[in-house]
């Protein structure tokens, strides 16, 4: 992610999504993938707390409290997960987790006019 523009490179034969685009990003908050089906949300706090105060961390978990391999992590300050998405390497219980922008979602049966 470059800091100046919000444009995050997502590893893919060079695509590069301006972030600002999404009027809907949590400028705040990280979505992760590929998290270890025994990470917690203190180990999600205490990996990413390096980057800057943690207000919340979450796993994913289904009805049947099964965690789903997914989750999220909010900061105080917008810098820490700007830091957090430039970092090219997380891994944390064996498992090498991706970090994205967290994109608010979009309620169902919503036109997407505003």
């Amino acid at each position: 992610l470059h800091r100046k523009n919000w444009q995050i490179d997502v590893g893919v034969a060079g695509v590069v999504i301006d972030v600002k685009q999404y009027r809907d990003i949590h400028r705040r908050r990280i979505f992760l993938r590929n998290l270890n089906f025994k990470t917690e949300p203190g180990d999600l706090e205490d990996h990413f707390g390096k980057y800057g105060e943690v207000v919340e961390a979450r796993v994913m978990r289904n009805r049947g409290g099964m965690t789903t391999g997914l989750g999220y992590v909010k900061f105080v300050k917008e810098e820490a997960a700007i830091d957090a998405l430039s970092d090219d390497e997380h891994v944390l219980r064996g498992s090498t987790i991706f970090v994205f922008p967290a994109i608010k979602r979009i309620k169902r049966g919503s036109s997407g006019n505003r």
